[in-house]
């Protein structure tokens, strides 16, 4: 029904009886059912929880765009999706998820549909009492007497944020549609990324490169390095001559002077010493339009003097990609300003939704069945353990890399708890023994358990 008719139903249908408490009306996305034409479309949708006694009911109230275009509002009691009934297996609900968005014209959809499946199951199941259509349930009326016409428009508005993409159309592209920022900005300008451990930041330039099949040449910074690493230096060879053996960024520049398309990653840059990373002030310095490196290597001598190898190579045919990670915790010095100037600098921290989809990603990957169930666990025990971290009761939180590790190394999704536990001592501090604090494995044990009911496997800590 289109809003003119829904604010009548309200006016003529809706109660508020004392008996009944209402809670809820959180907005979120949904795969709207159209039970007539067997078909899922795009929805937003607010729930509601009615109860009086034992008695349980879980309301729906939904705006979509129809056949026609036009705004449409649906008012159901109960909810299969919502309440994960086996009438609705996990494999039957992911299908309507992507069929529900597989038509919207946005860039985040995998984004989305890790949200959207997050919302599976997620209500435990109601005594609903199957209402649907014209004619209103005690429970429906419940929702109607408390609903507004603000709450409408202010689903109306959400949807179209989704439809017309608004959430990712900001200026900045955003951190999880990596493609579109490397689109953006590589081989244009020098990328670093700065941001916590375990978001992505390395994967997302290798997968980049692979995936467009450009040339990877890679360097992991450390303490240790030298300016030499990055140029290059001679080395022996069998039958005693030296031969020059080009660093990462020659290798990087050569490549790209041949006309290859070449993707240069320094990993944990700032663990470089500064002096050091003062090789790349000049290369990084364009030139019409060009890099220009000078090597150190001798290529010719002219009356005795030495002349210095210079690789050149279009901007175009060069993207360079710097991570880092942040803050007092870690070994890294603090950009040079003249070095960091060179750079866009971009940060990228783990998100909520970003990690629901890699997360999906992987469990989809091992093949366990009740993927939803298993990703609203693991986020539950991500959220829980962010807040034990900012209360101080933990030293730190688990990150993305580490969470899907411990879904790799299940064989079921019974042991994920147990392999999620399994690294408690990255996440605990240590007393003047040396040995884990005790009071913080407690919390995280006890959040385990908490989160994952049921689990098995060996538990090491």
């Amino acid at each position: 029904m289109d809003l003119a008719a829904f604010l009548s139903k309200i006016s003529t249908e809706g109660r508020k009886s004392p008996e009944w408490s209402i809670s809820g009306g959180s907005m979120s996305p949904y795969p709207y059912w159209n039970i007539t034409r067997r078909k899922a479309s795009f929805a937003v949708a607010r729930t509601f929880v009615v109860a009086t006694g034992s008695e349980r009911h879980l309301v729906c109230v939904s705006v979509r765009r129809n056949s026609k275009n036009e705004l449409s509002y649906a008012l159901w009691c109960g909810d299969s999706f919502l309440e994960g009934r086996k009438a609705l297996t996990a494999a039957q609900a992911s299908g309507r998820v992507k069929s529900a968005i597989g038509a919207l014209s946005i860039s985040n959809k995998l984004t989305l549909e890790a949200e959207m499946m997050s919302h599976y199951g997620s209500f435990p199941q109601s005594d609903r009492c199957g209402f649907w259509g014209d004619k209103t349930c005690a429970h429906t009326q419940q929702v109607l007497g408390t609903i507004t016409e603000a709450d409408l428009r202010e689903m109306a508005e959400q949807l179209e944020g989704y439809l017309g993409d608004k959430a990712v159309s900001s200026a900045a592209p955003p951190a999880d549609d990596e493609d579109a920022l490397y689109e953006q900005y590589l081989f244009q300008v020098p990328v670093l990324f700065e941001g916590d451990r375990g978001a992505g930041k390395t994967f997302g330039a290798r997968r980049f490169a692979r995936t467009k099949g450009h040339v990877l040449v890679e360097i992991g910074g450390n303490e240790s390095m030298e300016a030499a690493d990055l140029l290059g230096f001679p080395v022996r060879v069998p039958d005693g001559s030296f031969v020059w053996k080009d660093g990462a960024l020659s290798q990087a520049v050569r490549a790209a002077s041949k006309g290859q398309k070449v993707c240069m990653l320094i990993d944990e840059m700032l663990r470089i010493p500064q002096r050091h990373l003062s090789v790349l002030l000049t290369v990084l310095s364009p030139d019409e339009g060009q890099y220009r490196l000078r090597t150190g290597r001798i290529v010719k001598v002219v009356d005795g003097v030495g002349e210095e190898e210079v690789l050149t190579c279009p901007v175009e045919n060069l993207a360079v990609i710097a991570t880092t990670n942040v803050g007092c915790e870690y070994a890294v010095d603090a950009a040079d300003p003249a070095l960091a100037e060179r750079f866009l600098i971009i940060r990228k921290d783990t998100t909520p939704e970003k990690l629901q989809a890699i997360l999906a990603k992987a469990i989809e990957a091992k093949h366990f069945a009740d993927g939803p169930e298993i990703v609203r666990r693991l986020m539950g025990f991500y959220d829980a353990a962010v807040k034990l971290k900012k209360s101080g009761m933990i030293a730190s939180a688990p990150t993305t890399r580490t969470l899907v590790r411990a879904v790799e190394l299940s064989r079921s999704p019974a042991q994920i708890g147990a392999e999620v536990l399994n690294q408690a001592l990255q996440w605990v501090a240590r007393d003047l023994n040396g040995q884990p604090e005790a009071a913080q494995l407690k919390s995280l044990r006890e959040l385990a358990a908490r989160s994952f009911p049921g689990m098995k496997g060996t538990i090491w800590v």
